[in-house]
């Protein structure tokens, strides 16, 4: 949707072109998402008008009698123009709170290399130039305060430090924190009250972190569990219990079913999508590779969707299940083959980081001990043979035996180990070690001691959020398998026994030679209820990929963890909706 909430503003602002002054902070919001306030405004009113863009020709064809106008097309019309507009509206703050959220995330790594450098060497300009070749919004910050400094519009590297602070305690006050930390360090004559001002930056931050987690982890769950039985009671309310309008003469068919449906589906996007953009910040993720599956993944899935649904198009009784199944199965082979092999290797990264904690502790005490490097790490790819850690080092050693390389081209040479970690941190590390040893091994070996002790503070802040992550969300996700495809299953049931029982009683009635009765429910055909159960089936698996995309969204684990997360749960979303289904029908026989 990003490239094209531009081009979908622009339109509506050349034919509305409506004016007028907004907000300094939507207006930094806009600026994010690329759009100018009169395209904004006229998006936001053209989404609010479009629903409705239909309601006249139909009202001109029922006055002419050509066709029946449903009494509930208003109100429907007027539930889709308040949630377009609510999501034209919000979208722009959306893209804003990715944005900062992103920018939160990475300047982790950023106060980590700059308390890294610093602990090594006490050079501010140095530590700052290496933490400007990271990523993220404070390295940018960093890379363009240092061009200022060069050209003298700041007095010194400390003054563009201090004017961070401020500027990032509007952002995150854990990365002002940690940077005023490390201002202070550089005023400490004696090195103890340094070194501690340096290792209280990254715990402060990273404390914050985890206090911003459980702060927002405990809204947004809450509300999240509202909304989600709030739906339920709305597709209940909607189509459960439609036959019972039909005591009091109102008619409720299939296309109101499915535009309800489609609401209750569009209401659930916008919710995840606002909800979303809420999550707190939690740790960056190791870069991985994009798998280049092409148009395999999609012409697999649609393919095996055509072949299960096959008994549906050759109209065999009870088939419609089988369009339910074909759709999850698709679905699980589509994310199947997008994940290729990157699920393993965002295990494979995991497992790295804690062997890399422990590389760095093991080489640091070797190097502490009086040998040189190259001996520490052939000791230490001994000491940790069988991981894949230890392969990579030991290509390491040989590169230098056999090659005659250096080191440093050794280990961060093209196509060598240092690109093949995944953590920018750890990179940067290694640079700032191999930096040190030119000088001082000694240097290089405390610096490894401290890369292993800042690793080891990572891993447990990291492992602690996946607790109270898991913790939090164990919930939702219940309620995603379960809830919704129940919800579906008893609202479809409730249809077939109330629609039963109607028509037993008129046939009844009519056998008696009796009208009808006037307060009887609703009658709902054969045929409907068919397509019925396709179309609830299909928006219990709709709704259960919605909610496996917010629950992968707060974890933080980007599309891998979507793409897992959403296997398992669509899988187990059809086997309730199914089983319920079947049980349900079975004990109104």
């Amino acid at each position: 949707m990003r490239p094209l909430y531009p081009s979908y503003c622009r339109l509506w602002g050349r034919i509305l072109g409506v004016r007028g002054e907004l907000q300094p902070s939507t207006l930094e919001a806009l600026r994010t998402a690329g759009v100018g306030p009169s395209e904004f405004l006229s998006g936001f009113l053209g989404s609010l008008l479009l629903p409705f863009l239909p309601l006249l020709p139909l009202g001109l064809l029922a006055a002419l009698g050509l066709l029946p106008f449903p009494w509930y097309l208003p109100l429907l019309s007027l539930l889709l123009s308040l949630l377009l507009g609510l999501l034209a509206y919000l979208y722009p703050f959306h893209l804003q709170n990715l944005r900062l959220r992103e920018a939160r995330e990475e300047a982790v790594n950023t106060v980590m290399i700059l308390s890294f450098a610093l602990h090594s060497r006490p050079d501010l300009r140095g530590a700052v130039l290496q933490a400007a070749s990271g990523r993220g919004k404070l390295a940018e910050d960093l890379r363009r305060g240092m061009v200022e400094v060069d050209r003298r519009r700041y007095g010194s590297t400390r003054e563009l430090l201090a004017r961070l602070a401020g500027e990032w305690g509007k952002i995150d006050e854990g990365v002002r924190a940690a940077l005023l930390d490390i201002l202070r360090s550089t005023g400490e004559r004696e090195e103890a009250m340094r070194l501690r001002d340096l290792s209280r930056a990254p715990e402060r931050l990273l404390e914050s972190r985890e206090a911003s987690l459980e702060r927002e982890l405990g809204q947004l769950v809450p509300l999240t569990s509202a909304f989600v039985v709030f739906g339920s009671l709305l597709i209940v309310a909607g189509i459960g219990l439609s036959p019972l309008f039909g005591m009091v003469g109102v008619g409720l068919g299939l296309r109101f079913f499915l535009s309800l449906c489609l609401l209750v589906l569009l209401s659930f996007w916008i919710f995840c999508l606002y909800a979303g953009g809420r999550r707190p910040p939690v740790l960056p993720s190791p870069e991985l590779p994009r798998h280049r599956g092409g148009r395999l993944p999609a012409l697999a899935s649609a393919l095996l969707f055509l072949l299960l649904s096959t008994p549906f198009l050759l109209g065999l009784r009870g088939s419609s299940l089988w369009v339910i199944w074909a759709a999850a199965g698709a679905l699980c082979l589509y994310a199947t083959l997008s994940l290729g092999p990157r699920a393993g290797l965002r295990e494979a990264e995991e497992r790295k980081l804690r062997d890399w904690e422990m590389a760095f502790s093991l080489m640091g005490s070797r190097m502490l001990d009086g040998r040189p490097m190259r001996e520490a790490l052939r000791e230490t790819a001994e000491l940790m043979r069988g991981s894949e850690l230890s392969r990579e080092l030991e290509e390491v050693v040989r590169a230098q035996e056999r090659l005659g390389l250096g080191l440093e081209e050794a280990m961060l040479g093209r196509g060598r180990l240092g690109e093949r970690v995944g953590s920018p941190l750890i990179r940067s590390f290694l640079g700032i070690i191999l930096s040190l040893r030119r000088t001082s091994e000694q240097a290089a070996g405390r610096a490894c001691m401290l890369a292993g002790e800042f690793l080891e503070m990572l891993r447990g802040v990291e492992r602690r959020f996946r607790e109270r992550m898991e913790e939090s969300l164990g919930n939702l996700s219940l309620m995603a398998t379960l809830l919704i495809p129940l919800v579906c299953s008893l609202s479809l049931w409730s249809v077939d026994l109330l629609s039963g029982i109607s028509l037993t009683v008129r046939e009844r009635a009519a056998a008696a030679g009796l009208g009808y009765p006037s307060l009887l429910p609703g009658l709902v055909e054969a045929g409907e209820l068919v397509i019925l159960r396709l179309v609830l089936g299909l928006t219990s698996l709709l709704l259960t990929l919605l909610l496996a995309w917010y629950l992968s969204t707060l974890r933080g684990g980007g599309e891998v963890e979507f793409l897992l997360t959403a296997r398992r749960m669509v899988l187990a979303s059809a086997l309730v909706f199914t089983l319920s289904h079947l049980l349900l029908s079975a004990l109104s026989l």
